[in-house]
C-alpha cells in the first residue's frame, strides 16, 4: 500500500498496482494488515452498521429539540401568578462574580474571556456540507468501548446554539 500526496513519489511497477485514485474529502480508506485486505469507502461503514441494531436504538432513544413542548408557564405564568408581576430578564451575563460566591469556585471561575477567538479557515456549513454539520447532540457520554442502546440517548439540535424559545421547552 502506497499513500502519497503526489503521484510518482515512489517508483512502483504498474503491473503491481491493483487500484489507484485519490482520497476525497470526507471519504474513508482502511487497510487491515492482519487480514491483508483493503476496504473502500462504504464497505467499512456497512460492516459496522450491520453489527448492532443502531437504527432501532436511535429511533427509540433520540429526542429532537423541535419535538419538545413549549413551556411558557415556567418563564411567564409562574412569576405572574406567584409575584403578581412580569418575569425578570437579563440582557448579558448574569452569572455572579466568583469572589462573591458562597461556594468554593475553581480558580478558573475568577477569569472571564472578553474576546472572540477567530478560527481559520472560515467554517462554511453550506459549501462544506459533505464534511461538516452544525447539528449538535447533548447527552451522557458513555464508555466508547461498549455498544448499548443507552448510547443513543441524546437530545439532537439542528445547531449548537439554542434559541430563547428552545431554552424554555
Amino acid at each position: 500500500v502506497v499513500l502519497a500526496s503526489e503521484a510518482g513519489t515512489l517508483p512502483v511497477d504498474p503491473a503491481l498496482v491493483e487500484a489507484k485514485g485519490r482520497l476525497r474529502p470526507g471519504r474513508l480508506f482502511v487497510v487491515d494488515l492482519e487480514a491483508g485486505q483493503v476496504f473502500a469507502d462504504g464497505e467499512v461503514e456497512t460492516a459496522l452498521a450491520a453489527r448492532r441494531p443502531y437504527g432501532a436504538w436511535y429511533e427509540q432513544a433520540v429526542l429532537h429539540i423541535d419535538d419538545l413542548p413549549d413551556r411558557p408557564d415556567r418563564v411567564l405564568i409562574n412569576p405572574l401568578a406567584t409575584k403578581s408581576k412580569e418575569a425578570d430578564g437579563s440582557m448579558g451575563s448574569d452569572v455572579p462574580l466568583a469572589v462573591l460566591s458562597d461556594r468554593s469556585p475553581s480558580l478558573f471561575s475568577y477569569f472571564k474571556q472578553r474576546f472572540a477567538q477567530v478560527t481559520n479557515p472560515a467554517i462554511d456549513p453550506i459549501r462544506e456540507s459533505i464534511v461538516m454539520s452544525l447539528q449538535a447532540s447533548v447527552g451522557p457520554e458513555l464508555n466508547l468501548l461498549e455498544e448499548t442502546p443507552n448510547h443513543a440517548h441524546q437530545l439532537v439540535m439542528p445547531q449548537p446554539v439554542l434559541q430563547t424559545d428552545e431554552l424554555h421547552r
